[in-house]
């Protein structure tokens, strides 16, 4: 049996109670590709969210305790959460277009997702398609489940050098502190499962990112259990 208690499995700072739902909307990559979502998080700090690349999950925990509670106070930025917690509630509760009980989910397997730039899982045109793919399913209500990986280094960014050449850097993924989850086992560790047909074997945990009502999971080798070659 897996569990998803997010309080075990990442890094975000407790909020108040009046924005709690903050940390849902920040862990559902639904806000990417929705306006008033990301609007949302920039009024919080429009520099922090620049600085962050971003991120919101980054962005809170630049925060101090005293600056997320005066998020509270301001009513302008109270009056947007609720209308947008509403929105993505609405959203997540909308109705399915096959809703039959026994209908088994479409697995997609892609290499790369292109999903946002703050979860570098992606290299170009490949993974920005399967990323829409998996946010049109979303938005449809397709019982679709993306496979992928979790790369240990990011996936390449590309970028113009001076010289007008065009060169890759790998973007470290910072997993504590991305819109990402760890799948955990019922003993509330990071579920890991052995590669089949290997030898000597291969372990990968699986990780975890929601993309609206669509589930994404990320293959990841960077684990004790194998050895340098293999993670």
């Amino acid at each position: 049996m897996l569990v998803n208690d997010p309080s075990k499995n990442i890094v975000i700072p407790k909020l108040p109670k009046e924005i709690e739902f903050l940390s849902d909307i920040a862990l559902n990559l639904w806000w990417t590709w929705n306006p008033r979502g990301k609007n949302l998080f920039k009024l919080i700090n429009p520099y922090l969210w620049k600085e962050s690349n971003h991120n919101p999950i980054k962005m809170f925990n630049a925060l101090s305790k005293k600056e997320l509670a005066a998020l509270v106070q301001n009513e302008t930025f109270m009056k947007e959460y609720k209308y947008v917690h509403a929105l993505f509630k609405d959203y997540m509760q909308g109705s399915r277009v096959y809703a039959e009980e026994e209908l088994l989910p479409v697995a997609y397997f892609c290499a790369e997702y292109g999903l946002h730039h703050s979860l570098p899982i992606y290299s170009g045109g490949l993974g920005f398609l399967a990323g829409d793919i998996l946010k049109e399913s979303s938005d449809m209500g397709l019982p679709l489940v993306g496979i992928g990986f979790m790369y240990a280094q990011g996936y390449v960014r590309q970028v113009i050098g001076s010289d007008g050449w065009q060169n890759g850097t790998n973007e470290t993924i910072d997993k504590d502190s991305a819109s990402i989850e760890r799948v955990l086992d019922k003993k509330g560790n990071h579920f890991t499962i052995q590669v089949p047909f290997i030898d000597p074997p291969v372990y990968t945990s699986v990780w975890k990112v929601n993309v609206g009502r669509v589930t994404l999971y990320l293959l990841d080798t960077d684990v004790e259990q194998n050895d340098p070659w293999d993670r």
